[in-house]
């Protein structure tokens, strides 16, 4: 096919673009649709890319500030230079039919991208490509399609929707399948640290800060930190070996790289995927852009839908505790809306951590964890404060505790019994008879009669 009668409505693409030079307002609206690239002509591409710039800056959108930005162009003045942009003034549509020709152009966008996807497929297949690039260009296409214009929605009455129970939780109530957790603190505090610690021993089914994992994790680590002469000796430190199932990844560039890292998570089943640092790898044009940011994580989320991880997102804070515990990451505020988890490090003293869930969509929850470093790489839990609450984090080795007590053959043990070993191992019994509480609500034990025994034990 032609370029020139590719799908386009160039007079849609001159009155869009018209109205927001007269009514600068409605450029709000166009951007939260449109990208500069979905325009067919250049010189449209190049005024609506000036506009949302001048926007982003707290420049006036009208004809004489477009044209001081533009003058001088060579492509500009070959495209009319300012009397074009008069002439896209006069030709502006109204106001109220703006959204049937913004939908008309994302329309055209989509159908030009569905052609060449087409087209590189087709290209690809003659040249006799090697399958793995077929196999990545028809993701592309595919993905093209699912997003082609006419294709009709497909919605689920409520009455057919599927009762799913909340996923089990892999570690501490906080790292779930298929969620996106982020992890905040200032620089050096030592988020990448927790954050391998998570992966080698969830790799060799250790506890972390005595806390069990629900299983053996797989886990991709895209580390854009760590230098890497330190890697290796890092997870030797912190579990004692070199683990099999703890992938390291050293460059990813998210927009571009998605399809791909999609395919591979989708391959080898990671249960986790850790991405350090959130900034790098989303690698954002202007990082409070918060409409980039709802497409990236718009990303993000396909794939812990379509491959069934955990994404764990290291985030650089704010400095201070200024604004609401939930945005103390720096940068767009969509992110954090978008997550379901959001856990803030906050350094206590030197040695000592305090890690606050302050968003948790599947719980509801929001646990503290205060933990100590235990030399170079590796971290202890600190004992509760005298009147201090157990956390949501404790409840878990108290869980643990209580499961390796019970008899494995089913017979059941007194309810006394199990109080008095948790108080002689330092559980309160007010947390014993929360932790028992969860384990019953989960399946996991059965009160009978004389106390409790096991009735299922997850894998």
């Amino acid at each position: 096919m032609n370029e020139g009668i590719l799908p386009h409505h160039n007079e849609y693409e001159e009155g869009i673009i018209g109205a927001i030079i007269n009514e600068s307002r409605l450029y709000e609206d166009v951007g939260a649709v449109l990208e500069y690239s979905d325009f067919n002509a250049e010189r449209h591409q190049m005024i609506f890319r000036a506009m949302g710039d001048m926007r982003n800056e707290g420049v006036p959108i009208h004809v004489v500030t477009i044209w001081e930005r533009l003058r001088g162009s060579e492509e500009f003045d070959n495209a009319g230079g300012s009397s074009y942009l008069t002439y896209l003034s006069d030709v502006a549509f109204l106001d109220e039919n703006l959204h049937y020709y913004v939908d008309t152009v994302k329309d055209d966008a989509l159908r030009r991208k569905l052609w060449q996807a087409l087209l590189e497929c087709a290209q690809a297949v003659e040249r006799g490509e090697e399958t793995a690039v077929i196999e990545e260009m028809v993701s592309k296409l595919a993905d093209m399609e699912r997003r082609a214009p006419g294709k009709m929605p497909m919605p689920v009455s409520a009455k057919d929707l599927v009762n799913l129970p909340p996923p089990e939780s892999l570690w501490a109530d906080i790292i779930y399948p298929e969620c996106i957790v982020q992890l905040n603190s200032e620089p050096g505090a030592g988020k990448s640290t927790i954050a391998y610690n998570i992966c080698a021993l969830g790799a060799t089914g250790q506890p972390f800060l005595g806390i069990p994992f629900s299983k053996k994790l797989k886990s991709l680590y895209v580390d854009l930190e760590t230098p890497r002469f330190l890697r290796r000796n890092k997870i030797e430190l912190i579990c004692g070996e070199l683990p099999e199932d703890f992938h390291i990844l050293e460059y990813l560039d998210l927009r571009n790289d998605f399809g791909g890292l999609l395919r591979l998570c989708k391959r080898e089943r990671y249960d986790l995927l850790v991405l350090d640092t959130q900034s790098r790898i989303l690698a954002m044009e202007k990082e409070n852009d918060n409409a980039e940011a709802n497409y990236l994580a718009g990303l993000l989320r396909r794939i812990a839908n379509e491959a069934g991880c955990a994404i764990l997102l290291i985030h650089h804070s704010t400095k201070g505790d200024e604004g609401k515990a939930v945005y103390r990451g720096r940068g767009a505020s969509a992110v954090a809306g978008a997550v379901d988890v959001v856990v803030n490090v906050q350094t206590l003293s030197e040695d000592v951590l305090k890690l606050a869930v302050v968003k948790h969509r599947i719980q509801g929850s929001n646990p503290t964890l205060i933990v100590r470093k235990a030399g170079e790489d590796r971290f202890e839990q600190c004992e509760n404060r005298e009147g201090e609450e157990e956390s949501g984090f404790e409840l878990y080795r108290i869980q643990d505790f209580i499961l390796g007590l019970l008899p494995s053959d089913g017979e059941p043990m007194r309810t006394k019994d199990i109080f008095e070993r948790a108080e002689r191992e330092g559980f309160r019994r007010r947390s014993v008879e929360r932790a028992l509480s969860r384990l019953r609500q989960a399946g996991r034990v059965k009160q009978v009669q004389k106390g409790f025994n096991v009735k299922t034990l997850s894998s």
